[in-house]
């Protein structure tokens, strides 16, 4: 849309138009009332001042607004005073979501009540239907006269769905995610057709690869798009996606997992091979997943050490055995001196190993247990460049996570003091992508 027709002036001296289907993509508002209405996406593309005055009012749930190159808190802070749903200011959890998209932003016209999911008795979306909104768990006894019917649905765009055999989550269960259309299924999966008691939908959010292991703000000086702590501890906040983790057989409560909002993804045991990490055996960690499954997060499997990818292949054959769900495979990588390419070829053998993507979800060029390598931190800060631009191309790695190794000597730190190093500038400057990209 380079231009925009006005067919009228309105209050204020702005020129009104109204915009209704197709995508369309303006440098910046000035001056304009514009109405969205219809299945519309409207790109803002100025990177300092996409609005400079004006107003966009959505009057449609399927009218949205991208900004390719501002984060969501820039958003919220600056241009949402500029934005209305249907004459009503923008309020972010009232009426409107701000959705991390890679590198930008979101801005999406629901609010908490918005019916994400539409279930049917039938397939082909015939007979009784129902309407599902988001977070709430929906188990048999919720699910009332519905619990074993469900045989097709619609997921709105934007969103995830999980749908289970059993209440708890476990059985058979399949994680639907609505990326960039609705997702119309005329007829569930042969497992779950006329089964399903468990559905739990979630907003989704279209994070980029880059994330840390840590502090947020860290994570944030590393111009990460995602964070972990090893545990439930932390929060998504407007700009970063908190991933929480079961560390172990005991510690983090599933009742802190099972209650955070805002959250898509969840990760299994950490290192359960080593006493001083899980501590769990193989058969402890299968016996304990269908508690993960609860959750109706997408789950990452156990993340063995990079030493120990057969323990980890050994967990998948005996997981699918059970009729386990696990979306994606954690490993971590710590081999000194790898090429990118080396490093990416292991990777993919994994992939090809598991039939799953790849979460990174600790890696350095090496680590002080690592023998004949002390790279420079010049040395450190190309190799860290060159692993990640690497892994930006591997359609097969969803995530990966830099891991601040504490030892100065080597040369491996990504921060000190609060200050990105060489390596954590190289890290901070890599351009992500997007991580999910469907099935």
């Amino acid at each position: 849309m380079a231009l925009l027709t006005a067919s009228s002036l309105a209050a204020g001296g702005l020129k009104e138009t109204v915009v209704k289907g197709g995508s369309r993509s303006l440098r910046q508002v000035n001056g304009w009332r514009i109405a969205l209405e219809g299945e519309t996406w409207l790109t803002l593309e100025d990177a300092e001042d996409p609005i400079l005055r004006g107003e966009i009012d959505f009057r449609s749930p399927d009218a949205w607004v991208s900004f390719p190159a501002l984060r969501p808190s820039e958003v919220n802070e600056r241009f949402l005073r500029f934005l209305k749903v249907r004459g009503v200011a923008a309020k972010v959890g009232e009426n409107v979501r701000l959705a991390p998209h890679v590198g930008g932003t979101l801005v999406i016209p629901h609010g908490p009540d918005y019916p994400a999911l539409q279930t049917y008795e039938r397939m082909s979306f015939g007979g009784g239907a129902r309407s599902f909104k988001v977070h709430a768990y929906h188990r048999a006894k919720e699910l009332g006269k519905d619990d074993d019917r469900i045989m097709s649905f619609v997921l709105k765009k934007g969103y995830m769905a999980t749908l289970a055999e059993n209440g708890d989550g476990s059985g058979a269960s399949q994680v639907f995610i609505a990326r960039d259309a609705d997702l119309r299924v005329s007829k569930l999966p042969n497992e779950l057709v006329g089964k399903v008691s468990f559905v739990r939908v979630f907003p989704w959010n279209w994070t980029a690869k880059k994330g840390f292991g840590g502090k947020l703000t860290t994570a944030e000086k590393l111009g990460a798009h995602w964070k972990y702590d090893w545990s439930a501890n932390g929060e998504s906040t407007l700009d970063m996606e908190f991933v929480p983790m079961r560390h172990n057989k005991s510690w983090d409560s599933f009742s802190k997992i099972n209650a955070k909002q805002n959250v898509t993804h969840l990760l299994g045991f950490n290192e359960p091979m080593q006493k001083d990490q899980g501590n769990m055996t193989l058969e402890q960690c299968l016996d304990m997943w269908p508690k993960l499954q609860a959750s109706g997060l997408r789950l990452g499997s156990p993340c063995p050490t990079d030493g120990k990818v057969d323990w980890l292949y050994e967990f998948i054959e005996k997981a699918d055995e059970r009729g386990l769900r696990v979306d994606f495979v954690a490993v971590h990588y710590y081999k000194a001196n790898w090429s990118a390419e080396k490093l990416v070829g292991w990777l993919r053998a994994i992939h090809e190993r598991t039939g799953r993507p790849i979460w990174l979800t600790e890696f350095n060029n090496g680590a002080s247990w690592t023998k004949n390598h002390n790279p420079s931190p010049k040395e450190n800060a190309k190799r860290i460049e060159e692993y990640c631009e690497a892994m930006e191309k591997a359609d097969f790695i969803e995530r990966y996570a830099v891991f601040n190794l504490g030892d100065k000597a080597h040369h491996r730190q990504v921060i000190i003091d609060g200050m990105p190093t060489p390596a954590g500038e190289s890290y901070r400057e890599v351009v992500s992508t997007e991580a999910y990209l469907g099935e």
